[in-house]
């Protein structure tokens, strides 16, 4: 089958792509049994080319692709990368020959991104083979797995060396590796690098010991591996620790608190940050015996009535029947002195001055020096402040 022109824009618009050919970003000409690659000089847009599982035996016809990212050509008949065939590839970094022919690596300095290079399944049999690999320090994936290769493991290793950014390695079913004495160990003592070789990944606690082992034998891997228990053993302790205290914080803690009828126990809980180191709570000061028996008399008094009794004065109320200090009341900033008495709240204060402490409620106002204040229809606040000052009055 031939790569013509005419065969390559009706393909395009069987895959839903575009009728013109440089506004394609790819091309998938995979399983169709071309033999050569040809007519893609206006294909210049191309970032990804899929040709595997054709008859290909050369790469040249790639020349006007000066965008391609990406190179599918696995499963093919290529036995080398001929010279000039990828210089203008400058783009490239991803190229798949799985499974073809290659005998030699060779001209691919030209591609200065090159990121991964896939060539398992080949021929490759020597360390000539794929020296030329020097040549390409950006490498950062080398498949190089299942070939021929064999010869002295020095040579290998120190190949391997030699690329800055080599992470990913894969040796495995090479004759060489045979002759390897500690082939993992070697492998990542000696390329810094590397994060994943052959069948796994490589994490920290090999690496350490593979370089211990690499420094001095043995006896400094197994000192290696101790050190590491201890500092595991270490940072489980202290994680703990850190737990233990975090749920200290939020227990319940005793204080002590003074009421009426005498001191008792109240379990609290800590109202601190998590973020606070010290997990102390300071105890409540306890309450004049005189305000907790007004507060007491407060609440025997009711709203007007027609009049719905204010949240606050029924919060009070139950609160106080219990001898629990309440969230919210009036409380007394002066005590009695002469029939005037002063009330403050958190929103609000007044100055009262009692001339008939058995009169009704409105007319216990005489004078409310706060503007804003309606005398002729006294708010809830007024009316329980009223009420609160009846119940001190009735104390005396």
């Amino acid at each position: 089958m031939e790569m013509t022109k005419e065969w390559l824009k009706k393909h395009c618009k069987e895959q839903n792509q575009y009728g013109t050919p440089s506004l394609n970003d790819k091309l998938y000409l995979h399983f169709k049994g071309f033999q050569c690659i040809e007519n893609l000089e206006e294909y210049t847009g191309l970032k990804s080319l899929f040709l595997e599982g054709n008859a290909l035996d050369s790469l040249y016809g790639l020349e006007a692709l000066v965008e391609l990212k990406c190179l599918f050509l696995q499963q093919n008949c290529i036995s080398e990368i001929e010279e000039g065939a990828l210089d203008n590839c400058t783009e490239l970094t991803n190229i798949n020959m799985s499974n073809n022919t290659v005998k030699k690596i060779s001209n691919l300095s030209a591609c200065s991104n090159l990121h991964t290079l896939q060539l398992a399944n080949n021929y490759l049999s020597t360390y000539e083979s794929i020296s030329h690999l020097r040549e390409c320090p950006s490498i950062n994936v080398l498949d190089l797995s299942t070939n021929r290769l064999d010869g002295e493991p020095e040579e290998f290793i120190t190949l391997f060396e030699s690329l800055p950014k080599l992470a990913v390695l894969y040796m495995q079913g090479n004759p060489v590796l045979n002759k390897f004495r500690h082939y993992r160990k070697n492998m990542i003592a000696r390329i810094p690098t590397l994060t994943y070789l052959d069948d796994r990944p490589i994490f920290l606690p090999e690496r350490r010991c593979a370089e211990a082992w690499f420094r001095g034998g043995l006896e400094a891997e197994r000192e290696e591996r101790a050190l590491m228990a201890a500092e595991k053993k270490a940072t489980e302790d202290r994680q703990f620790e850190f737990m233990r205290k975090m749920v200290e914080r939020k227990m319940p803690q005793k204080v002590k608190k003074t009421t009426a009828e005498g001191e008792e126990d109240i379990s609290q809980e800590s109202e601190e940050d998590d973020d606070e180191e010290d997990d102390s709570e300071e105890e409540e000061e306890p309450e004049p015996n005189g305000l907790l028996e007004a507060r007491k008399k407060l609440a025997q008094y009711s709203a007007r009535p027609g009049e719905q009794e204010p949240p606050e004065l029924t919060a009070e109320r139950k609160q106080v029947t219990n001898g629990i200090k309440a969230t919210w009341s009036p409380f007394i900033t002066e005590l009695p002195q002469d029939g005037n008495l002063a009330v403050q709240s958190e929103d609000i204060s007044l100055d009262i001055e009692i001339i008939n402490p058995n009169a009704d409620d409105e007319s216990r106002f005489e004078e409310i020096k706060n503007t804003g204040i309606d005398k002729e229809s006294p708010s809830e606040f007024q009316v329980a402040a009223a009420a609160f000052v009846q119940g001190l009055n009735d104390l005396d």
